[in-house]
């Protein structure tokens, strides 16, 4: 039996599992060209603001995972037929919900940048993203989904075509020399309404729109929900405030050397992400159908094949750093190969520990996640914020690894102990 479990696990694995190694590769890929096209076109203080309205980007995408997709990828293995179609119209208007109560946020932002309060520089870039904000956030929600029904070829779809779009608008306004933050992001929005529109006409059978519905299916998803969405308040808070950080102590250039060495440790996000976005919704299909025992065995597993994946690109980095940063981005950002190397051991142990943090949020222990994630802030507003105060980039880079050990540890004691209380 215990045999029989695991062939099948690894079966899944080598089929869908890879496809969504290929579409997180296009993502990151997307991503990766995206930063070096700017960084090489635009100024260090253009790049660094590009940097901090892409983490205003990372933060909203974070906070509608925490709130919406995480839920559904919870729920949806145990709902079926016209039930699960309605459920799913429901997300949708949660999702557009979600949208405005962001334009609204960044339009706030908007105008108060215009009366000159706050750093007058960001204004169009802000602006910038209050047009698109709800397309690139919808488009991360149709991936969110295709996961959770473990449609995984309907996202590759999507993210090509995001890639396509996105990537060579952007080389034409560099080839013109019209390229800055604020067309960059109007530019990714471009992409993302192409591929809504795309996915609301190929998918209107398989959701269905009513209001009622929706309220209903919220507050159930809240009493989940609110400790996920808590928890990734704090999670994001504890992540994108660096660049924000770097810019009040050291300036936009600051935020720039700071972005350019997490875009260059993003090369292994799509192992990392691809590889997550088949476990995450494969943790709540085995929980669901298997129990507890067959969770662990297979968060166990998944940690395994995770560590030794980016030990390996942290070997990379410690020896290829500086000279890869020197190579793409040019040589006003030499001399940051050491903090790429944190960088990567901070991603190694994030990656170590997501499966053990998304079984948290499979058997509805989403408090203990966001008890996790309070600890990681803490260390972060008290010894990063002096850190980076004192040692600019390298002190935010440091900040990270040593919150997210603190985190992790306090995590996977409290998985193992709740796992085994319900055994």
């Amino acid at each position: 039996m215990k045999s029989s479990f695991f062939s099948s696990v690894l079966t899944s694995i080598k089929h869908k599992g890879f496809i969504s190694l290929i579409d997180q590769g296009i993502i990151n890929a997307t991503n990766f060209f995206t930063g070096v096209i700017i960084s090489r076109a635009c100024t260090k203080e253009e790049f660094g603001i590009y940097t901090l309205g892409f983490s205003i980007i990372a933060f909203l995408i974070g906070l509608q995972t925490s709130i919406i997709s995480t839920p559904y990828i919870i729920y949806s293995p145990k709902i079926t037929g016209e039930h699960h179609i309605r459920y799913t119209g429901s997300t949708i208007i949660h999702q557009l919900a979600f949208s405005l109560v962001a334009v609204i946020f960044l339009t706030i932002g908007g105008i108060l940048l215009s009366q000159n309060i706050g750093a007058s520089s960001l204004k169009s870039a802000i602006w910038a993203l209050t047009a698109v904000v709800t397309f690139m956030l919808f488009r991360e929600f149709i991936r969110r989904v295709c996961f959770a029904l473990l449609k995984i070829r309907i996202a590759l779809v999507v993210d090509i075509g995001v890639a396509i779009i996105q990537v060579s608008g952007l080389l034409v306004l560099a080839q013109f020399d019209l390229l800055g933050a604020s067309h960059a992001f109007e530019i990714m929005g471009l992409a993302c309404i192409v591929v809504t529109f795309f996915w609301l006409v190929t998918f209107r059978k398989n959701f269905s729109l009513n209001l009622t519905d929706a309220i209903e299916d919220f507050h159930r998803n809240f009493a989940v929900s609110k400790w996920i969405f808590l928890s990734g308040l704090l999670w994001f808070a504890s992540t994108q405030i660096y660049p924000w950080l770097l810019t009040i102590f050291h300036g936009p250039e600051s935020a720039a050397v700071f972005g350019v060495c997490v875009a260059a440790v993003a090369l292994a996000r799509p192992i990392v992400h691809g590889l997550n976005n088949f476990i995450e919704p494969k943790l709540a299909h085995i929980y669901a159908q298997n129990g507890c025992l067959k969770l662990r065995q297979f968060a166990i597993k998944a940690s395994i094949v995770l560590i030794g994946l980016i030990s390996l690109f942290c070997v990379t980095t410690a020896l290829l750093g500086n000279k890869f940063i020197i190579l793409v981005y040019g040589n006003k950002y030499a001399g940051n190969g050491a903090m790429v190397f944190l960088l990567a051991l901070n991603m190694l142990v994030i990656a170590s520990n997501f499966p053990f943090s998304r079984s948290l949020f499979t058997i509805e222990r989403a408090d203990v996640e966001f008890k996790s994630n309070l600890l990681t802030l803490g260390l972060t507003i008290s010894l990063g914020l002096w850190l980076v105060k004192v040692l600019g980039p390298p002190g935010a880079a440091i900040s990270l690894m040593v919150s997210n050990i603190a985190g992790s540890g306090f995590r996977y004691i409290a998985f193992e102990y709740l796992l085994r209380a319900k055994n």
